[in-house]
């Protein structure tokens, strides 16, 4: 049987949450706009940007803000999987798919 670490084991998961960790998990390395990421799951940014925001705090991700102003819209923060935090992501998106829901095509991203 395997376990997860205590701060994934705890963590709820929703049906959005594991569309936007499954697409994060696309591209381990890649840093994600809130805007890509919206285009990538089809989640609307009212759901979107809280979820992201508190996976940060979770520490599952790590985010920067872009190093330069675009004129014309303000600065975006771009968001990547933390170092050393990948095992647990694939966990959690394994253990939930197995333990609670079955995807159709249409909900993997």
């Amino acid at each position: 049987m395997y376990y997860l670490p205590a701060t994934v084991h705890t963590m709820r998961m929703t049906q959005a949450k594991r569309i936007v960790v499954r697409t994060l998990l696309t591209d381990p390395t890649h840093q994600w706009y809130a805007y890509d990421l919206a285009k990538r799951t089809g989640l609307p940014s009212a759901t979107l940007s809280p979820m992201l925001r508190t996976l940060h705090l979770e520490g599952l991700l790590s985010s920067t803000w872009e190093a330069t102003e675009v004129e014309g819209r303000p600065r975006r923060r771009l968001y990547r999987i933390e170092a050393g935090r990948l095992d647990d992501l694939r966990a959690l998106v394994a253990h939930s798919t197995h333990a609670h829901f079955t995807f159709t095509e249409q909900e993997t991203p």
